[in-house]
């Protein structure tokens, strides 16, 4: 019995030392790009590339509940205020007018990226003179105001084209001024993190600052 018992010891022993061998020499890794092909096409690499660092890796969408709908959009105005002045948060929005300057900001500077008419042929000389004859043209319609201040900056009109292209596309539910849910249950809140969406320690800090954000808002409001 004692033979049987000391083998069993020392096969333990021998299973815990291989495992913990096995453990301290492993190679751990949280990235994606370890699903991914060993020689990606050029497709795939952009794909992973997004995955990685896009816009979408950093959005976090944030569901706030309970109470009714001029409790939920106060308290959703309040965690905006509180998470836009976060440096961990490139941005923060609800659909409140608190977030209109940072939004235009973002599509003015990205307006040749975003505008649905920017092409290789705007910028010919011939595509550049019909760009700029229409912004002309737009001087005198009812939105003329707008071209006129951004003429100087963008005579091509891609900023106004943008603005018009995301007019006709379908809008989510607001209640009280804020995003809601199809339900009308719940407000939202999107927000987008600066640091990408393969770095965990950064994007843990940022759901944890929300939770923050939540709580500090909540006792706030009695």
């Amino acid at each position: 019995m004692r033979k049987i018992h000391g083998l069993v010891v020392v096969i333990w022993l021998t299973v815990l030392f291989v495992g913990g061998a096995l453990i301290l020499t492993a190679n751990f890794s949280a990235s994606l790009s370890e699903f991914m092909p060993q020689s990606p096409t050029a497709q795939q690499a952009v794909l992973n590339e997004q995955l990685l660092h896009g816009i979408l890796s950093r959005q976090i969408m944030i569901e706030i509940n309970g109470g009714d709908a001029s409790t939920r959009a106060k308290i959703s105005n309040e965690i905006v205020k509180k998470l836009q002045r976060n440096a961990a948060f490139f941005s923060v929005s609800n659909n409140s007018s608190n977030d209109d300057a940072s939004f235009f900001h973002y599509f003015f500077s990205h307006r040749y990226l975003l505008s649905p008419s920017v092409n290789s042929q705007l910028f010919t000389v011939a595509g550049l003179h019909k760009a700029i004859e229409n912004s002309i043209n737009m001087l005198a319609t009812p939105g003329g105001e707008m071209v006129q201040s951004l003429f100087p900056s963008d005579p091509t009109g891609a900023t106004v084209q943008l603005i018009q292209s995301l007019g006709r596309v379908a809008r989510p539910m607001t209640q009280d001024g804020v995003w809601s849910s199809r339900s009308g249950q719940s407000a939202l809140i999107l927000a987008q993190t600066r640091a990408s969406g393969s770095d965990m320690a950064a994007q843990q800090i940022a759901v944890n600052s929300i939770r923050l954000a939540f709580t500090k808002t909540k006792k706030e409001a009695g």
